[in-house]
């Protein structure tokens, strides 16, 4: 596989920013300025925006990203599209496992919690944040590779991940910081997948 080294290169800085901003908000609560964000949403949403932010927070629950997973990885498995389903795992699975991991590394304490949403663990990076861009691009990707929309999937995706990342701070269970990191890393993870899918990489070990 050809390396972006342009693309490797803001892979490795983004990583050093992540850890840094990581140790200094390691058992921390929300800096000052992700108090104030999520106060002002707390106390201006609507009771319809929360609605609506509240379902669409629930895309990246781990139960939603389930449901539309398998059928899709299961079609895959059946016709053999091993460079695809790999290239959704590194996509999806790749977010989900990063940003779970440094939330056990930096274990970053969540704003106050808020019974009728969604969120459980630690606060950085924000799972959701991730793994709705990492996933959602992914797939739009896949799926649309061989259309003349490609690019308007791709935005659509990239518009529902951000919105996703804006539901966890206007909901109050992320602060910006770890929204922000999340996104970051759901990007990261949609680009390296779709650079395998674009080199015909698949997981030799797992699907021989």
């Amino acid at each position: 596989m050809e390396i972006n080294y342009f693309m490797a290169g803001v892979t490795i800085v983004f990583a050093f920013i992540t850890v840094y901003v990581g140790i200094h908000l390691a058992g921390k609560s929300g800096t000052q300025q992700d108090i104030q964000i999520r106060n002002y949403f707390l106390e201006n949403n609507s009771i319809n925006f929360t609605n609506v932010m509240s379902k669409i927070t629930r895309l990246a629950n781990v139960e939603t990203i389930f449901i539309i997973a398998m059928p899709i990885l299961f079609f895959l498995v059946f016709e053999k599209e091993y460079i695809t389903l790999s290239t959704m795992l590194i996509g999806a699975l790749g977010s989900i496992i990063i940003s779970h991991g440094l939330k056990l590394v930096f274990r970053r304490l969540r704003p106050t919690k808020i019974e009728s949403i969604n969120h459980f663990g630690y606060s950085y990076p924000s799972g959701h944040a991730a793994t709705g861009m990492g996933f959602y691009v992914t797939v739009s990707y896949v799926l649309f590779h061989n259309y003349a929309m490609l690019p308007i999937a791709v935005i659509i995706a990239v518009i529902l991940g951000l919105l996703i990342a804006l539901s966890r701070i206007t909901l109050g269970v992320h602060w910006l910081s770890d929204v922000v990191i999340g996104v970051g890393i759901g990007l990261l993870c949609s680009y390296w997948a779709v650079a395998a899918f674009n080199a015909q990489f698949y997981f030799h070990v797992l699907f021989g």
